[in-house]
């Protein structure tokens, strides 16, 4: 059970690990850019999508990562450039769930839904993304 003041990390979690795909600091070879986007390789989870496709595409291209073959869930955490720009990397995934808050615009909601391979979420407040991994959706503006 969840509680407001605490959290603690489930035994899958302390052995995952994450890809920082998107930042505004990169590595050398690699793109940097104002935004954020992150790949939890082992669940298939992209976590937000950074400011644009392109170099999102060029650093997971440098990591070897098919997101044909790696991207089964994408969480957008907030409506804002910086972390849904990418988000036409649906177009390069296979049949991908996607995790948005509720209070995402009516029409980024059916932009998304627009597209054949997307399965859409509206996430309220608490919501099991895939096993061991549950997405809480803050009070406010997204």
């Amino acid at each position: 059970m969840l509680e407001d003041e605490s959290f603690s990390f489930s035994p899958i979690a302390n052995s995952l690990k994450l890809k920082i795909l998107y930042d505004d600091e990169a590595l050398n070879g690699f793109r940097g850019a104002f935004g954020f986007s992150c790949l939890i390789e082992e669940k298939g989870i992209l976590f937000d999508a950074g400011g644009d496709v392109d170099t999102l595409l060029f650093n997971m291209q440098k990591f070897r990562i098919d997101p044909l073959s790696s991207i089964r869930i994408i969480v957008l955490s907030h409506e804002h450039i910086d972390h849904t720009g990418g988000i036409q990397i649906i177009n390069y995934c296979g049949k991908v769930d996607v995790f948005v808050p509720a209070s995402f615009s009516d029409r980024f909601k059916g932009w998304l839904a627009s597209h054949p391979n997307v399965r859409l979420y509206e996430v309220q407040e608490l919501e099991e993304v895939c096993e061991g991994f549950l997405l809480r959706v803050s009070l406010g503006n997204s």
